[in-house]
């Protein structure tokens, strides 16, 4: 389903990006904040493929696209993706993550969900010869990680989750 929603957003129009030439200040603090992630999960990636950890590594990339990219990510940027004019800086910053997110995504899977992420590549590539599997994996710039913003984040994923909470439980007493 992250595949799909991705691809859907994207309508075609994968690009890849050269993740060093991503300038952080230009980018509004939720798309930092999700390279961050990126940078996080993608060490947690090589030191589990190393280890042959694959359980570990499936459950991470699991939780990235249940909890990190579809339950929070994608619900606050799906009005700027269906809504915005399509050259409006927060959509076409959007896009850009997404791109970033779907070259990642495909890579990380590619050895656990070797048939599915060769057909999307396949898909995004347009190259005949090509295959996922004689690929790289993903080397994120370290500059992406920033502890501090992730801090934030947190904290202000708490209040979100504890307003939500609170309004569910007025919901109940009704």
């Amino acid at each position: 389903n992250t595949f799909r929603y991705v691809l859907g957003n994207l309508n075609d129009k994968f690009s890849e990006i050269d993740l060093e030439k991503i300038n952080l200040n230009e980018l509004p603090e939720l798309e930092q904040y999700m390279l961050h992630k990126i940078f996080i999960l993608n060490e947690s990636f090589h030191k589990n493929f190393k280890a042959y950890t694959f359980h570990n590594l499936y459950k991470d990339l699991l939780n990235f696209c249940t909890v990190d990219l579809s339950a929070f990510y994608f619900d606050i940027r799906k009005d700027s993706l269906y809504c915005d004019d399509l050259k409006s800086e927060k959509r076409k910053n959007c896009i850009l993550l997404l791109n970033v997110i779907l070259e990642c995504l495909i890579k990380w899977f590619a050895p656990i969900l070797s048939f599915t992420t060769e057909e999307i590549f396949a898909l995004i590539k347009k190259e005949s010869d090509s295959s996922v599997h004689l690929k790289q994996f993903v080397k994120t710039p370290s500059k992406w990680k920033n502890e501090k913003l992730n801090d934030r984040w947190i904290k202000l994923k708490k209040i979100r989750d504890f307003s939500n909470i609170s309004i569910e439980n007025q919901r109940a007493n009704k």
